[in-house]
């Protein structure tokens, strides 16, 4: 490519490419990600036993702790309400057929075509940050999603921090307030507290005009 389009871009690109290439399936992760030698034969003997399944990530590991995850995973609780748990343990317990429903979008992550053409590509105007979550929640509307237990990917722990200003503040605190208020429950609870945190931000950092900008760009992602 010509141009920095961002971690957004580079997936955008990538997808594209291989789907019009005519690739069944499209095998996508990051580039501080890095998969088990038998991560991709453990993905395709489940599929070949659960034929119905167009997406099927591998279980995103902590590389320096196996045993947990590398991001939080939600487990339906009581009356609706979700645990965040990095605990592999909790997560089996909660699996089925060694299959949780969920996904770590782009971890490992394997994508029949047919989700490509229906979904479309992951969205390049993110930039950086936030593309995965929006791709991923776009696909499950449409399909179901599940994580191979048997399939692992090692990842370092999630790390994403806005806590102190760099050039990915700003794209963290844009990418953050569409997210909340297009997928998630609670929207104006939780938009209003990420500008009132991104205020807060913005102005000890002497950046104010991100965070009106963020605001505005925010509406045509």
């Amino acid at each position: 490519m010509h141009e920095n389009t961002g971690g957004a871009g580079g997936f955008h690109e990538g997808v594209k490419r291989a789907y019009e290439k005519g690739y069944d399936w499209l095998w996508l992760m990051d580039d501080d990600g890095k998969p088990d030698i038998n991560a991709l034969k453990n993905l395709f003997k489940t599929l070949k036993i659960n034929q119905n399944i167009k997406v099927l990530n591998c279980i995103v590991l902590n590389k320096n702790n196996p045993k947990e995850t590398a991001f939080p995973i939600p487990i339906k609780k009581h009356f609706g309400r979700y645990e965040h748990t990095y605990f592999l343990q909790k997560i089996k317990l909660s699996s089925r057929n060694g299959l949780f429903p969920w996904g770590c979008f782009f971890n490992g992550v394997l994508i029949n075509s047919e989700v490509v053409k229906k979904i479309g590509y992951p969205k390049k105007e993110f930039f950086i940050w936030g593309d995965e979550v929006d791709y991923f929640f776009r696909v499950k509307k449409e399909y179901e999603v599940y994580i191979d237990l048997k399939a692992k990917h090692y990842h370092p722990k999630n790390r994403a921090s806005n806590k102190e200003f760099s050039w990915k503040s700003y794209y963290v605190f844009r990418n953050s307030l569409y997210i909340a208020w297009k997928y998630y429950n609670f929207k104006c609870l939780r938009v209003l507290k990420i500008l009132i945190e991104g205020f807060a931000f913005f102005l000890k950092n002497k950046k104010i005009s991100l965070f009106f900008k963020g605001i505005k760009e925010c509406l045509t992602l």
